[in-house]
């Protein structure tokens, strides 16, 4: 059997650099794509490489849900038919600052004040953010699901069945 570390370290790459580059959709589509190319490899790999039983039911167990069914469809598409569209939702945050001001005054009895606390609480500073969500909307009964998010499901399903491949 060969050592497939380096594949997988390769698909783990290009998950991480997915995630990385969600808000320049140029890259994350080429990452996505790169994500897709080296994982159906890595699962091609191993099961040319390794023909026990024993392994040969762990990775039935990864080739016939429907996940990996989805992913690999995918992966045909983007390497000979077309690129891979995802949706995107844009999420914009625009936040002020804003001074809380609590006090608190301890009293006697009669009704005296004994002591007074003050405190400011400043929520976040003034700024922008801009978050890009992307999604496949025709993962399983036309439900949209969040791209990385079923990327890394899939990723943490394939270094199951790796660890299987190098016992």
């Amino acid at each position: 059997m060969i050592d497939i570390t380096p594949k997988f370290m390769e698909v783990k790459y290009f998950f991480d650099q997915m995630k990385a580059h969600r808000k320049d959709p140029e890259k994350f589509v080429y990452y996505l794509n790169a994500f897709l190319c080296s994982s159906i490899s890595l699962v091609e790999i191993m099961q040319k490489e390794n023909q026990t039983k024993e392994f040969k039911k762990c990775l039935k167990r990864l080739t016939t849900n429907d996940l990996y069914k989805f992913f690999k469809n995918l992966r045909q598409k983007s390497v000979h038919r077309e690129v891979i569209v995802t949706n995107k939702t844009v999420v914009i945050e625009i936040t002020e600052s804003i001074n809380i001001y609590d006090s608190l005054s301890i009293n006697n009895n009669n009704k005296n004040v004994l002591k007074n606390i003050s405190k400011i609480d400043s929520q976040k500073e003034s700024g922008l953010s801009i978050d890009i969500n992307w999604y496949f909307k025709n993962f399983k009964d036309g439900k949209k699901k969040e791209v990385v998010e079923l990327c890394e499901k899939f990723l943490r399903n394939i270094e199951k069945v790796v660890k299987e491949y190098k016992k």
